[in-house]
């Protein structure tokens, strides 16, 4: 798996100075079809880190949250926003390269909730090991491109992200 961020490349994202320095393949089964998206490490400031996401060509990107979200039936409330339930499934790891903040395995398995609210998403993961909840902002493909100066084109995004932002 060729990684579209090569591991290594610098920018500056929403103002922080980056570094992408892992990369996973990851993939979920709905009704017998596999699903694949990509996830990107990226080291900030003062060791903190962030992550990007890309699925069919949409971007996000995630930062791991340090407060709790409040779940009450399918709605997701937090910072004063309600997230609506948008999908549940499992999610495996298919490939894995540079550095993380735990050894991930192939086959590595997390429950996932995907909550909406556009264009942010919150994704709540569950291992046997701990519980990590995500918010995530649709981002650009444009703004990706000049943040870490790239010159080649992404794959043009095809269909409708669940956080992408009614234009």
């Amino acid at each position: 798996v060729e990684p579209l961020l090569p591991l290594g490349t610098r920018g500056k994202l929403r103002g922080e100075d980056v570094e992408i320095i892992g990369f996973m393949r990851r993939r979920m089964t709905e009704e017998g079809v596999n699903y694949r998206w990509s996830e990107y490490v990226l080291l900030g400031r003062d060791g903190r880190l962030l992550w990007l996401t890309e699925y069919r060509g949409h971007w996000n990107l995630a930062r791991v949250l340090q407060r709790a979200v409040t779940v009450v039936g399918d709605v997701a409330v937090y910072d004063k926003a309600e997230f609506k339930h948008f999908q549940s499934y499992e999610a495996f790891v298919d490939y894995v390269v540079g550095e993380f903040p735990w050894r991930v395995r192939i086959d590595e398995a997390a429950e996932v909730e995907d909550f909406v609210a556009p264009p942010r998403m919150l994704s709540r993961e569950t291992t046997a090991a701990e519980e990590t909840i995500t918010l995530a902002e649709y981002l650009a493909q444009e703004e990706l491109r000049q943040a870490f100066k790239l010159a080649a084109r992404f794959r043009p995004a095809v269909g409708v992200f669940a956080n992408q932002p009614n234009s």
